[in-house]
């Protein structure tokens, strides 16, 4: 894995999408974002997104939380939710996803140009 995040940072002109990047690659060399959203908000989402009841979304959130942060544990030795990994951190429930891409494009812009 790290071998393949390492190749497409070196390539560039790629977005990736969690699996410790924001450690694997040059901080100065990249945008590290953390998107993120209250539970109560995140659950009403999947539960409308998957069709499924709140109780069944929450789990599901819940789990790919626990497993997520276990990963970064368990391969970096950090703290997935700490915001000095990151140099920009969205909160999707005051932005609709167009608007956080904006504001992505927009500090990608300010950044490199």
């Amino acid at each position: 894995l790290s071998h393949v995040v390492l190749a497409l940072g070196h390539h560039g002109h790629a977005i990736i999408v969690g699996r410790g990047a924001q450690f694997l690659l040059e901080p100065s060399l990249t945008l590290r974002v953390r998107v993120i959203a209250p539970l109560e908000h995140r659950v009403r989402c999947v539960s409308e997104d998957e069709h499924v009841d709140a109780r069944a979304a929450r789990r599901a959130i819940e789990h790919s939380d626990s497993e997520r942060r276990a990963f970064i544990r368990l391969f970096f030795k950090e703290e997935l939710t700490s915001p000095l990994h990151y140099d920009l951190v969205l909160n999707t429930r005051a932005l609709s996803v167009a608007q956080a891409a904006e504001v992505v494009r927009a500090a990608f812009l300010v950044r490199f140009g």
